[in-house]
């Protein structure tokens, strides 16, 4: 196998089998897509296996992080209600209440930006 560094932001894997190339782009969580939430929310709370986005977790979220979510016209805001010296404050404005409240838990635990592989 065969690793080349093309630029700062892609690598090309070659092996006998396969020819691929993964790109390192940088992205706000507010412009993650449904398909990367679970990935990032995995990473946000150092855990392996990708979560279920649901209810049942949202609301563990929300109530250990201390997250607030309210309505603002046809959207649904998230944010922190007690923010700690310890902690950023985040707030994500969303379609969905459950993707407002997942976008501000990864914000606050990863930043406003992160770095995505693809390929």
């Amino acid at each position: 196998m065969r690793i080349y560094l093309v630029h700062a932001n892609t690598l090309i894997i070659e092996s006998p089998f396969s020819y691929f190339a993964l790109n390192r782009i940088q992205m706000k969580v507010s412009d993650l897509t449904p398909n990367q939430l679970p990935h990032a929310l995995a990473k946000a709370m150092k855990v392996k296996s990708v979560p279920v986005i649901d209810w049942e977790l949202c609301g563990k979220l929300i109530e250990k992080e201390k997250i607030s979510i309210s309505p603002s016209f046809s959207r649904w805001s998230a944010f922190y209600a007690e923010p700690r010296a310890d902690s950023r404050e985040a707030e994500q404005v969303c379609d969905t209440a459950i993707e407002a409240v997942v976008k501000c838990y990864i914000e606050k635990k990863l930043g406003s930006e992160l770095h995505i592989i693809t390929h």
